[in-house]
């Protein structure tokens, strides 16, 4: 797990955004696995993961939330994760409260810039119709790998994390012999 958050970090820091995101969006999954396995169904436990642990690196502004304007949450990035791992995009399926989902980069790669959100309102009840969000992808990944350092040093079993991770051996002129 701290290896993959590590490739995660370093992918953000040589400004591989879109590798740093695929990868950073698979943690709530794994971390999810481990936590909750007698839940079926990934999607309920990617977002019980991501409340319990990312929720609150996304505050929530009242002032918008008061006009039906939804913050970027376990639903919306559970579908985000959908889309980009399985669609190379970020067009949200079943998230009628989201409009559009970009990304942005911060120009001086500030990790802690604040998300963009934007909606229209109805004139007559002052109600979002339509949002449109605009997230700082290295926050993102920056946060989806912390709440997953959180997780790991939380975990009591640290071997629990061995299914979970691929085996990269230096380069080798010999096979490996998998059998007895």
């Amino acid at each position: 797990m701290l290896a993959m958050i590590e490739d995660i970090e370093r992918a953000v820091n040589a400004g591989a955004y879109r590798s740093a995101l695929a990868l950073a969006l698979t943690i709530p999954d794994i971390c999810g696995q481990i936590a909750y396995p007698e839940i079926e169904g990934s999607g309920t436990r990617y977002r019980r993961w991501f409340n319990q642990y990312v929720k609150k690196y996304y505050k929530t502004n009242k002032m918008l939330t008061a006009v039906g304007v939804k913050p970027f949450d376990a639903y919306a990035c559970y579908k985000l994760r959908c889309a980009y791992l399985h669609s190379g995009n970020s067009r949200l399926q079943d998230v009628d409260y989201i409009k559009t989902l970009d990304f942005f980069i911060h120009k001086d790669g500030n990790k802690y810039l604040e998300d963009k959100g934007a909606a229209l309102l109805n004139a007559d009840t002052f109600q979002a119709y339509e949002t449109h969000i605009r997230l700082n992808i290295a926050k993102l990944c920056s946060v989806l790998c912390r709440a997953g350092k959180e997780f790991y040093f939380d975990l009591d079993d640290k071997t629990m994390l061995d299914d979970f991770d691929i085996n990269i051996y230096p380069e080798s002129d010999e096979l490996i012999d998998t059998e007895d």
